[in-house]
């Protein structure tokens, strides 16, 4: 069994609650999967890049990057509960024991990751993936991971750069090393004077073309079929209809 390190905690629970959180050992000891579900669903639905769609591209870059990053923090917190709670699990059963805990405690995480909404619409324009959700359609977790599977579909700004001989090998190397953190390596080759703005906007314009729509995922891994898709995206240009203008 692996243990998270202290200073890895703390940057987590800085990324996900922000300043709600002071990391001592009782806020560790009493943090539950439910609260860093909930507080990674804010921040997701608060930083994916969708919301951002009709912004510069860096901003969008910059949102993806945050998403990403509160990603990674929910999944060293939620294997830091694991475990904790198998520790505390080791102390007070036995091996049968543990194993009937663990298989239950991975059963309700999958139940609650699975969670469709059952609240009202909101009454704003929506992306099609926010949609989706919102409509019941879709759960929670295939939310989440259709945005961050829209995201792996774009080639690396880095790959697009080399293969229109923009940069490098080495200059693309160079410019990782320098970059700061959560800067979008087009911005790190413009400060660097590699790239000049047009190049990065041409490349990010590229990226940004080539990217599948959100419902081919849902498609592909047999959420919906593609007739299904096909209504529903009438029923969301319906309802974001009502908000031209807003």
């Amino acid at each position: 069994m692996s243990f998270i390190q202290e200073d890895t905690l703390s940057r987590a629970c800085r990324i996900l609650f922000e300043s709600e959180a002071t990391v001592t050992r009782t806020f560790l000891h009493t943090l539950q999967p439910s609260g860093i579900s909930n507080a990674f669903r804010k921040k997701a639905l608060a930083t994916h890049p969708d919301r951002v769609a009709l912004l510069d591209e860096e901003t969008r870059k910059k949102s993806t990057e945050l998403f990403i990053e509160a990603d990674w923090a929910r999944a060293q917190l939620i294997k830091f509960c694991r475990d904790r709670d198998d520790r505390i699990r080791a102390l007070k059963d036995n091996r049968a024991g543990a194993a009937r805990e663990q298989v239950k405690k991975h059963y309700y995480e999958f139940r609650q990751s699975s969670k469709f909404h059952s609240g009202t619409m909101p009454q704003r324009r929506l992306f099609f993936g926010e949609f989706l959700y919102y409509s019941g359609v879709v759960p929670w977790h295939a939310f989440i991971k259709a945005l961050v599977w829209q995201r792996r579909q774009r080639p690396r700004f880095g790959d697009l750069a080399r293969r229109w001989r923009y940069l490098s090998e080495q200059e693309i190397r160079l410019l990782l090393l320098r970059k700061k953190f959560c800067e979008p390596i087009g911005e790190t080759a413009v400060r660097m004077h590699s790239l000049n703005q047009f190049q990065v906007n041409t490349i990010l314009f590229h990226q940004m073309f080539i990217q599948k729509p959100i419902g081919e995922y849902f498609i592909e891994y047999g959420h919906l079929t593609r007739d299904r898709v096909e209504y529903l995206l009438k029923d969301f240009k319906q309802h974001n209809s009502r908000f031209i203008g807003n």
